[in-house]
């Protein structure tokens, strides 16, 4: 049933999605409802109808520099662009934000840009002015015939949108289904094996772009898809963006005073991840909070919603003999984002509260173990690094033969920890 529901959308798709020029031609009464239905035209007099009202309605007004042989031309006086932002985690669509601050930039007034992600990374676009629309997919799949109906659903909605340029930064299928089904002129996606090997995925897209996923920073990566269509972006020079507002702040504040804050200037402490391998020791943690309560800080502990996560914790606090305030699993994401905005510096593992605080401006001290400071490094702000010059690292394996402990990371002297504090005070002073 699986693969005769597949056949039957892709044979759809690719009967009738493009005619000569590029100009799209679509059964669905969602795109081109405007111009009215006509049931005595054959599907291709309909097709000459709606090519005329294609060239009608987008004017070309911008070019569209490419590295393909042909040169293509923007269409639309105002572009509406969809991104396809990161079907992954939070960190990785706050990592893309430079994405959307640049295309909102660089479009002509009255563009949209609209974004697409899991509905558990919604958050973390709220309040960003340069978004015109969040569409969300659930990220759990209710069952293969309902997760079907849906996803064409929701296909079918973006579609009538009626999108000039659609832009995938992520090599999964979801994302190159939405872009294959979307209808746009023009849509970029990231070439990966994963679309090189499969027919259909080489269908999705009509410019690839390539990048670095190794080596180069996740910011730069996302911008190199508005690379490869003539953007001029230079390096390192595009901010994370995550906006707070003023009422999210003194919300914060009064969550810190509810869990008996002093309103001495305090340091988040955020030493969990869900990826265990990503963690230091209980007995790391303990020592680094006794070096920062020695600067007088006060410290706030977070931690996320994962059982596991709040095991830590409590592993941790049992080695700590000093005041804390406790904010571990009662805050929500962005609660989380404004006590992080709100303090002096963050100190913590490789995760999503990092990313937050460097779109924040807020200072942070950060370990790295088996993942890449060069990939997922805190970007364009204030920071400190510590991490082992082990040969093996970084190798991206959940711990020591996929055990969860990592030997990179537990081996780090408490003295490193200590250097790197005192050296991100300094330069925060």
């Amino acid at each position: 049933m699986k693969k005769l529901l597949l056949v039957a959308l892709f044979t759809t798709m690719v009967f009738s999605q493009y005619t000569d020029g590029n100009t799209v031609v679509t059964w669905s009464k969602y795109k081109w409802e405007p111009i009215g239905e006509n049931p005595d035209l054959s599907w291709m007099d309909r097709s000459t109808d709606v090519a005329a009202y294609h060239s009608a309605r987008n004017k070309v007004s911008r070019q569209l520099m490419s590295s393909m042989v042909l040169t293509h031309f923007w269409t639309g006086e105002s572009a509406d662009v969809a991104i396809l932002g990161e079907f992954r985690n939070l960190g990785d669509v706050l990592l893309t934000t430079p994405v959307l601050t640049v295309l909102k930039r660089e479009l002509q007034s009255g563009s949209r840009v609209d974004v697409l992600v899991y509905d558990d990374c919604k958050p973390i676009l709220l309040e960003n002015r340069d978004v015109t629309n969040i569409y969300t997919v659930q990220r759990k799949k209710p069952g293969l015939v309902k997760s079907i109906a849906r996803d064409i659903n929701q296909w079918l909605k973006l579609r009538a949108h009626n999108y000039d340029l659609v832009i995938n930064l992520t090599e999964g299928d979801r994302g190159a289904l939405v872009s294959l089904f979307s209808g746009a002129k023009y849509r970029v996606g990231l070439e990966h094996k994963n679309s090189s090997n499969s027919w259909w995925k080489r269908q999705a897209y009509t410019h690839l772009y390539r990048t670095d996923l190794g080596k180069r920073p996740a910011v730069e990566q996302g911008l190199d898809a508005l690379r490869r269509i003539g953007f001029n972006i230079k390096y390192q020079t595009e901010a994370a963006t995550l906006n707070i507002s003023k009422i999210e702040r003194e919300q914060a504040v009064s969550n810190l005073k509810q869990a008996n804050w002093k309103g001495k200037k305090y340091v988040v402490f955020h030493p969990t991840s869900r990826w265990l391998f990503k963690c230091i020791t209980p007995q790391q943690s303990a020592e680094i909070m006794h070096s920062l309560i020695e600067y007088g800080f006060e410290i706030v502990m977070t931690a996320g919603p994962d059982r596991r996560e709040n095991l830590m914790i409590n592993n941790i606090l049992s080695e700590y003999s000093g005041d804390v305030v406790n904010l571990a699993d009662k805050l929500s994401l962005r609660e989380l984002a404004a006590v992080i905005k709100n303090a002096t510096i963050i100190v913590g593992a490789d995760s999503v509260p990092i990313h937050m605080a460097a779109a924040l401006n807020t200072p942070s001290l950060v370990w790295f173990g088996p993942s890449n400071e060069k990939v997922w490094g805190p970007w364009m702000a204030k920071h400190q690094i510590v991490s082992l010059d082990y040969s093996c690292r970084p190798c991206g394996v959940d711990g020591c033969g996929g055990g969860k402990r990592s030997e990179c990371l537990i081996n780090i002297d408490r003295n490193d920890f200590i250097a790197a504090i005192e050296n991100l005070i300094k330069g925060v002073a």
